[in-house]
């Protein structure tokens, strides 16, 4: 992890003197985990220079003072500033994208109210989620401003940070203490920052300890019906579940497992939860497709997880694949026969199924000849001896009208010749 670049040490005594650094470095390698779906609002800094990681601060940053840089607007839009109270240990000392960082801070509304309190939380820079150290911190936003302030300060340095409501926690609040569009101000304290943490070589221990931490935010998310925040953080929990593991890591030179502790076991278990909630979620979002490989992941480890196979049918049931939905919502039913969710579900199946079928009925006798002519068909051969009588009529009065004709053609020549041969008898 971190190669490529030349890392400080990050520790207070190394920074007495200010270092400076050379061309001969190469660019960052942002080591954060990638994610399938990324919901995250965060976007990595432009760099100016990428053979340095202080010089990725975007173009609009802004200083709101011309005679002084102690005060950022960050966004150039007022939403979003920063003032320095306590200066740290140099420009060079700033973490990049992607670094782990320590900070403490504590939150006000603007009567003075203290709303968030804490000595220590880690996060990783770019990543949208706290590591450890918090569990009522809630708000996505405020994680993304912390995203955009940090790589502006130096270690040691303390500084306000000025939020906006939408940077913080929005039309919603938090309740109790954080009402809807409240502007905060937090005051922050960079305490630490290292190379960004490397799951290839952490133990079972460490990767269930962080992405059961992401998976419990993922849920606080959904549960704020904050969807998008919810995918990505129970995505990046699966990701540091799943990264590929270094082999010279796997054992000690005794040759003892390093994850005596955590089994793959329980590793499994925790990769059911999460693309469980990871499924639940994208039915939410309507991302049917998404929702239904996070539950053939589950099925793959469990086949009879009902939970999965619920989804998975109701999945199957929005997208209108009925006759592949109701097999599943039925097996559903013979592990959970109790449960109302999945008897409604069911019979909403069936219905569409009737329905489907009445309709398909309807359309394919429209292309049938009528149902009398095929239910009774003394009714066709009525008509067709009616229509034989009237040929025959028609037949008749044809004769009758030529013989009419013929027989007075013969009077008339008739007529004619009479008188001459009386006059020769005369």
């Amino acid at each position: 992890m971190g190669k490529g670049r030349r890392r400080h040490n990050r520790s207070e005594n190394s920074y007495s003197e200010k270092a400076t650094r050379t061309n001969s470095e190469t660019a960052v390698d942002s080591n954060k985990p990638v994610t399938d779906v990324d919901f995250s609002s965060e976007k990595s800094l432009t760099a100016e220079d990428p053979t340095d990681c202080n010089s990725s601060i975007p173009s609009t940053y802004h200083s709101s003072n011309d005679d002084t840089d102690d005060t950022v607007d960050i966004l150039g839009n007022g939403l979003l500033l920063k003032k320095v109270v306590d200066k740290g240990l140099g420009r060079e000392t700033r973490p990049c994208h992607g670094d782990f960082v320590e900070v403490s801070f504590k939150g006000f509304l603007e009567d003075g109210t203290v709303v968030d309190d804490f000595s220590s939380l880690t996060l990783t820079l770019g990543d949208g989620d706290v590591i450890q150290g918090i569990r009522r911190f809630s708000s996505h936003c405020l994680l993304t401003a912390l995203d955009l302030a940090l790589p502006l300060a130096e270690l040691k340095e303390r500084f306000e940070l000025h939020v906006d409501p939408r940077f913080a926690y929005g039309s919603r609040g938090r309740d109790p203490d954080i009402p809807a569009d409240a502007k905060l101000r937090y005051e922050v304290q960079l305490l630490s920052a290292s190379d960004p943490p490397c799951y290839a070589t952490m133990s079972n221990e460490e990767r269930v300890r962080i992405a059961d931490q992401k998976r419990e935010r993922g849920n606080y998310y959904y549960r704020r019906e904050e969807y998008a925040f919810a995918v990505n953080s129970y995505n990046k929990a699966l990701k540091i579940l799943t990264a590929p593991r270094d082999p010279d890591q796997r054992t000690h030179p005794t040759g003892l497992s390093v994850d005596v502790a955590v089994s793959d076991e329980v590793v499994e278990n925790l990769e059911i939860k999460l693309e469980n909630n990871l499924a639940a979620t994208q039915l939410k979002i309507e991302a049917y497709d998404a929702a239904i490989k996070s539950c053939d992941a589950v099925l793959h480890k469990d086949p009879r997880n009902f939970k999965a196979l619920f989804r998975k049918g109701k999945a199957l049931l929005e997208q209108g694949d009925i006759e592949e939905a109701i097999p599943i919502l039925k097996s559903v039913h013979d592990l959970v026969p109790s449960s109302p969710m999945v008897v409604s579900e069911l019979k909403r199946a069936r219905a569409i199924q009737d329905r489907e079928r009445k309709r398909w009925s309807r359309a394919a006798s429209r292309m049938l000849p009528p149902r009398s002519s095929r239910d009774h068909p003394q009714s066709s051969n009525s008509r067709f001896s009616r229509l034989s009588s009237l040929m025959l009529t028609r037949r008749v009065l044809l004769i009758s009208a030529l013989l009419f004709a013929l027989l007075s053609i013969g009077l008339a020549w008739y007529s004619e010749l009479w008188p001459i041969s009386l006059t020769k008898n005369m």
